[in-house]
């Protein structure tokens, strides 16, 4: 009979082989990636413009070039690029690591109602609040 000191020690040795053995080999199970993409970009064809969103700008912009597409703009602010892409690489896109979300780029226009318009020529040496036209909040 073993007495309570090895049995102690022999408990706390399996306990920790139990603990430690799965860690040695342990891999963490593949992961089915696929990024969020808007609904209808499937449904296109030829080439599209789009936005693709990831960890980091640089990691989306390596995603499009490994999908065949071309980057247009840097959109560090939203840890995204601007880019074509062909339409029948959206799918690849979506499933490359360092992609999170692919959607339509689209033409957005201001809500500007008042105030200079935005393409007023500053160059010309006009005031614009002096012609009366339009006058600054305070």
């Amino acid at each position: 009979m073993m007495n309570t000191w090895t049995e102690s020690r022999v408990l706390r040795t399996l306990l920790l082989v139990a603990l430690v053995v799965p860690m040695l080999g342990a891999r963490p199970a593949p992961v089915d990636h696929t990024a969020y993409v808007a609904g209808g970009l499937a449904d296109q064809s030829g080439e599209i413009s789009v936005i693709v969103t990831g960890p980091s700008a640089t990691e989306a912009a390596a995603a499009v070039e490994t999908a065949g597409g071309e980057v247009t703009s840097d959109l560090w602010l939203i840890d995204g690029v601007a880019a074509h892409v062909p339409s029948d690489r959206i799918g690849e896109l979506a499933a490359l690591d360092g992609v999170r979300a692919v959607v339509e780029n689209q033409r957005v226009e201001t809500a500007q109602t008042d105030g200079p318009p935005l393409d007023w020529d500053y160059t010309q040496g006009e005031d614009y609040a002096s012609l009366g036209a339009w006058t600054e909040s305070a």
